[in-house]
């Protein structure tokens, strides 16, 4: 159990990354599309998870920490983030996504 949630984990994360990446490039290039929509989401689904959910952590973390594993994280943080900053990659993303977001709705009143 505890390896399927690390890999449902980490395949998550991994979309997350893409969909900020998204967010950054439909602000600089001023591309609104399903694609945009879907990223939109995405942050709001995995934001409500962390606030609701998880009282600032992902609820993974802690399921699979309920499962057995010692430190809950999924495998790209294990691998390759030192140990020492896996407790700002949250507040990391949050400030990521706060500019990706600060950026996309610029560029949309620019273009107004």
């Amino acid at each position: 159990m505890v390896v399927f949630l690390k890999v449902l984990h980490s395949v998550l994360k991994v979309f997350m990354i893409l969909a900020i990446i998204y967010l950054f490039y439909s602000g600089l290039t001023r591309t609104y599309d399903w694609k945009l929509f879907l990223a939109i989401g995405a942050m709001v689904i995995e934001g409500s998870a962390l606030l609701l959910c998880g009282g600032g952590r992902c609820p993974l973390t802690k399921l699979t920490r309920y499962f057995g594993d010692e430190k809950g994280h999924e495998y790209i943080a294990e691998y390759l983030v030192p140990e020492r900053f896996i407790p700002y990659i949250v507040p990391f993303w949050v400030v990521t996504v706060s500019i990706a977001v600060i950026t996309l709705v610029v560029n949309y009143i620019v273009t107004l």
